[in-house]
């Protein structure tokens, strides 16, 4: 039977700096910066989430935020050279989770629209008993929609009612 070489040499793996550690750091400095960005903006724009949105995006370092409504900021979106790609629901999560800025959202034809950013998690629905699963979010609201204004304790399915949630889009920062 052959046998193995080893090494004599020994390694601490507490001490190894590798890929999956430093990609690891990364992930936790991004979910560091994540909570403070929404703390804050949720702090100063409980009552609007195009404002919300906004302060959310510059305390993220993202270039060019500058004011828009929701209506205009998904309209935006979908432009050629946005800077955003269009994802799944399951995408946005994944994304979000992994450290990407991820916004849902949907404009209204008349009115005002809504949008929000994506948490790193599915999480229950606690107000839409028809969506036990959605993604979680964080966003100010001016509408009285149970659900709209969440500190990441509602999900997608609690921000709009059950007939836009197959209408909602979600777009990663790129």
């Amino acid at each position: 039977m052959a046998q193995l070489a080893t090494s004599n040499k020994a390694t601490d793996a507490s001490s190894t700096s590798g890929p999956d550690t430093q990609k690891n750091q990364e992930q936790a400095d991004y979910r560091k910066r994540f909570d403070a960005a929404t703390a804050a903006a949720y702090q100063q724009y409980s009552h609007d989430c195009s404002h919300y949105l906004q302060t959310f995006l510059q305390s993220m370092g993202v270039a060019d935020t500058r004011y828009r409504t929701a209506n205009e900021f998904m309209n935006e979106v979908q432009q050629k050279d946005s800077g955003w790609t269009s994802v799944t629901e399951q995408e946005a999560v994944e994304q979000s989770a992994a450290g990407h800025i991820v916004v849902a959202g949907l404009a209204q034809s008349s009115g005002s629209g809504h949008v929000a950013v994506v948490g790193p998690r599915m999480i229950p629905a606690t107000l839409a008993r028809r969506h036990p699963m959605s993604p979680q979010v964080f966003s100010g609201a001016t509408s009285s929609w149970p659900g709209t204004r969440s500190q990441g304790e509602h999900s997608v399915a609690d921000g709009w009612p059950n007939l836009d949630l197959p209408k909602i889009t979600y777009w990663e920062k790129q």
